[in-house]
């Protein structure tokens, strides 16, 4: 009797009631079947609480089965009440997970409990393992596929400027690129051209030294401009120049003739070079007899015809056969500087209203920078001699102190053939006697002497580029 009244006082300390089946029962089997389990357990067919696994979990309490950790998410220890999403970044695909994945390389994920990872679209990349974003691809780059883990350089002779990029941008002709990776491409510069797209270079004109472009970005082989002749030596093979060579004509016994393609060209006699020469304008031709001479030198004009000496009036004598503007535009108007405008020579444009527009030609650096020939034709800026290790300044051409002189004062005779003027600049008015450029100094010991400039040869480019 004592033990049934025991047994009653501790089962009304429960906080829900049982129904007592049988009195047989242990003490332990009644204790077992009256706790509650608590949440993170679940009551297994004998009645006992048991933990859930990892990968599960139960929220509630006396749950009779654990539930499964949902796709994007995860539970990597047992006895827990809920499961962990997947951060930015990772996913699980699966219930029940016990941890979450990284994304590839190519594929992100922006959001928290992902169940699977978004490949980068065209244009962007993801190069780590776990990227929450895709990145655009830079300037000079691009990806043509999903799921890109780098961007692909664009080649050399092909560019793109903007980011996002699933393709590159071919060059056009008359411009190239020859590096990979590059965001614009590059006009052809003075001298070279390009007919083709997608290249990495340019294409240099015939003769680089006496050939140019009156532009950037020039198309057409036909955007060349230089001086080109053409004789036949025999009735069989004709030959081109478009520099300056002489020629052995000691085995010819027939008469030469010689067509100026483009330019004035001179054909001189070696033996007396600046006194004996024939002179064949451009458009025209010439026969000699071979027969008469051992050799001779063909020779083109440059200065004045395909350059300008910018200290000449900024190119106020050149007379090029040039017909059109350095952006292509036929001229109405010939190539022409004669106010001495600082734009040097130009032309008006067929079809607009009367505006200069500069032709493009280069300026000349032979007989600017250096002397050719007997240096008549020089026209720079030196205007010193030097005596015993001194620089002494030139007197002027219209002075007559500290040397009186009467030949050769400005004329415009003198002006048009030498150059002289109301200057000091070293000049050559008397070829026949001197060979190379002098001038009258200011001391009163030393009446003329010869000026301290460089011969023209192959170091100096007939004009700038």
């Amino acid at each position: 009797m004592l033990a049934m009244l025991a047994l009653s006082a501790k089962l009304e300390q429960r906080t829900a009631p049982i129904v007592i089946q049988e009195l047989t029962q242990t003490s332990h089997q009644v204790q077992c079947l009256g706790d509650s389990c608590f949440p993170g357990e679940y009551r297994d067919e004998d009645g006992a609480c048991v933990a859930c696994p990892a990968g599960g979990f139960s929220p509630d309490v006396n749950a009779t089965i654990c539930l499964s950790c949902a796709a994007g998410t995860f539970n990597p220890t047992s006895n827990q009440t809920s499961c962990t999403a997947c951060s930015a970044g990772s996913f699980s695909a699966n219930k029940g997970s016990l941890k979450c994945k990284s994304c590839q390389p190519g594929y992100s994920a922006a959001s928290k409990g992902s169940t699977e990872c978004d490949a980068c679209s065209p244009g962007s990349f993801a190069d780590n393992f776990g990227s929450t974003s895709c990145s655009k691809c830079t300037p000079g780059s691009f990806s043509s596929k999903p799921a890109s883990s780098i961007c692909s350089l664009c080649a050399a002779g092909s560019v793109v400027s903007s980011a996002g990029s699933t393709h590159c941008n071919q060059c056009k002709a008359g411009s190239s690129q020859d590096k990979k990776g590059q965001k614009e491409c590059n006009k052809c510069s003075k001298g070279s051209y390009q007919n083709e797209m997608g290249m990495a270079s340019c294409k240099g004109c015939r003769d680089s030294k006496t050939y140019t472009t009156y532009n950037t970005g020039s198309k057409l082989p036909e955007d060349c401009h230089g001086p080109l002749i053409k004789y036949a030596l025999d009735r069989e093979s004709v030959h081109e120049l478009t520099d300056a060579k002489t020629i052995d004509v000691s085995r010819h016994e027939h008469e030469i003739e010689f067509h100026a393609y483009s330019g004035d060209w001179f054909i001189r006699i070696p033996e007396h070079h600046y006194t004996e020469y024939h002179f064949v304008k451009q458009g025209k031709k010439l026969s000699i007899n071979a027969v008469e001479h051992k050799s001779l030198h063909i020779e083109p004009m440059i200065t004045n015809k395909f350059c300008y000496k910018d200290t000449e009036g900024h190119g106020k004598r050149f007379d090029g056969y040039q017909t059109k503007d350095y952006l292509g535009r036929q001229c109405r108007t010939q190539c022409r500087n004669y106010d001495g405008e600082e734009i040097g020579p130009h032309c008006e444009v067929a079809g607009h209203a009367y505006l200069p527009s500069p032709c493009g030609i280069p300026k000349c650096v032979w007989d600017v920078k250096c002397s050719a020939g007997l240096g008549t034709g020089y026209r720079g800026n030196v205007n010193s001699v030097t005596e015993v290790g001194m620089k002494v300044p030139c007197q002027a051409w219209n002075k007559n102190y500290p040397h009186h002189h009467s030949d050769f004062h400005p004329t415009s005779h003198n002006e048009e053939f030498y150059g002289i003027g109301k200057h000091n600049y070293c000049r050559n008015p008397d070829p026949k006697e001197v060979e190379a450029p002098w001038c009258y100094t200011t001391s009163s010991w030393v009446r003329w002497e010869y000026c301290s400039i460089p011969k023209c040869s192959d170091a100096y480019p007939y004009f700038e580029h």
